[in-house]
Order: structure tokens, then C-alpha cells, then sequence
């Protein structure tokens, strides 16, 4: 493994100083999504985030705080299929906060229009049974510690939260009933194509400038891992079967 990464880095480090890259930025497109604190019971509740279509990938985190009192009571997300479009939860949704940037914190976003820049739609006893989305990982219940500690990364640009409440059977105070609230951050597919290129008459896909970044910043972290793994303490290496001989040293006359 070390003599294939000593072998392609250099290459790829070549490569890239051969281009100039443009410095990376931090994203202009989020959005805070969270329930009611205590959340309800006995309801599914729907919370949608839609980002502009230049939004290819999205980082969601969680609040540590996130957790459910009983089993029944889930979060589940959903992403829209590559085959269909994205369909809104419902009719009865009303207005969330939807962000983007420092700027334009605390605005309200009108949620089904086309050109905001992103919208927050909450819509509760919403059936997504039979929606063109996808449910992507487990169902998340319980204590919080059984939430998602790290970021997720989903792809698209629109994801939908739902949470799922059944009645309350617990009757304990100290049981957690918080719900979920999670920071929903897209990102956009920068390309070395300009925007609008065609190309035999037909529009052509931007190429990704930043792929050899990103295989050059692999391949060092992965040389990285081997040559630690390399200076463990506890690393098992195989036997050796070696012989020992004594010699003996004869006294000077």
C-alpha cells in the first residue's frame, strides 16, 4: 500500500500545482430544523428543506440534545428518487425559517416558490408513504446517545425529516422529550466548465476542479494511517524463528 501511494502522490501533487485552484469557501446555504421542545404526541409531523438545484450534496448534523421518551416515538429522513421529482409533503404546510447566509438570518423564505434560495416547509400528519422519496438510514429513537454523533452527508439538494409520535405510555417526567434539531448545511458542485457551455449543440456537465485535490488529500491521509499503523505499539508482526548461539570465549594462557 505504501509503495502505490509513494508511487502516485507525487504525480498527483504535480498535477495540481500545475492548475490554479480557487480558494475553498464556506457554504451560503443552511438551515436550522427542529420540533417542538417537548415535541408532540401521538402526531407525524413533516419538516422539508429545499435548496437552489446547484446544491449537490448536504451535511446534516445533529444536536446533542436530540432523544425520544419511548421506542414508537422516530425520526426517520428521506431524500428524493433520481427518477422522479420532489413532491411537497402536503397542502397544509405553513412557513419556516429558511436561511442562507449571515445575511439573510431570521427571514422568513417563501416555501413553494422556485427562486428562494432555500425554504423550511412544516406540515404535520403527513403521510409519506406513498411520496417519490427514498428513507435513508435507520429509523433514530431514544436516548441521545443513540443520535447520530458525527455528520451525515446525503446527496440532492432537498431532504425531508419526518417524526413519527405515538401516545404517551411512558408517564415519566424525567424521560426525554425533547425531539430532534439538526443544522442542515448544502454544498455546491463547483466545476471548470463555465456555466451554460454546449458542446455539439447539447449542454455539457461541468468537470469537478477539485478532484485531484480531493485524491491527493486521500492519499496523503491514507499514507498517513499506514505509517501510524506502522509505529503501534501493538502491532502483531509475524514469528521469526531465529537460532541462538553461545559462544565461548577461551581464557589467554
Amino acid at each position: 500500500m505504501l509503495s502505490l501511494i509513494h508511487e502516485l502522490l507525487p504525480h498527483t501533487a504535480a498535477l495540481n500545482l500545475l492548475h490554479e485552484h480557487p480558494q475553498p469557501q464556506c457554504s451560503q446555504h443552511y438551515a436550522w430544523v427542529e420540533s417542538e421542545h417537548p415535541y408532540r404526541p401521538a402526531t407525524v409531523s413533516s419538516y422539508r428543506v429545499s435548496f437552489p438545484e446547484t446544491v449537490r450534496w448536504m451535511v446534516v448534523e445533529f444536536d446533542p440534545q436530540c432523544g425520544t421518551a419511548q421506542a414508537e416515538d422516530s425520526l426517520q429522513l428521506y431524500i428524493p428518487r433520481l427518477s422522479e421529482p420532489s413532491a411537497c409533503p402536503g397542502p397544509g404546510a405553513r412557513r419556516g425559517d429558511g436561511r442562507r447566509g449571515e445575511g439573510r438570518r431570521g427571514e422568513r423564505e417563501d416555501v413553494l416558490g422556485a427562486t428562494t434560495p432555500c425554504s423550511l416547509q412544516i406540515d404535520h400528519d403527513a403521510d409519506l408513504s406513498h411520496a417519490p422519496f427514498w428513507p435513508v438510514l435507520h429509523k433514530l429513537s431514544g436516548s441521545p446517545g443513540n443520535w447520530p454523533q458525527a455528520a451525515i452527508i446525503l446527496p440532492g439538494n432537498e431532504v425531508i425529516f419526518s417524526l413519527e409520535t405515538a401516545s404517551d405510555y411512558v408517564k415519566d417526567e424525567k424521560a426525554c422529550f425533547y425531539g430532534f434539531r439538526c443544522l442542515v448545511v448544502g454544498y455546491e458542485w463547483h466545476s471548470s466548465t463555465p456555466d451554460g457551455a454546449v458542446q455539439d449543440g447539447a449542454p455539457i456537465d461541468g468537470v469537478p476542479y477539485d478532484g485531484l485535490l480531493h485524491l491527493e488529500a486521500e492519499l496523503a491521509f491514507l499514507g498517513g494511517m499506514c505509517a501510524a499503523s506502522l509505529m503501534s505499539k501493538d502491532l502483531a508482526l509475524p514469528p521469526v524463528s531465529c537460532k541462538i548461539f553461545i559462544l565461548k570465549a577461551s581464557k589467554p594462557n
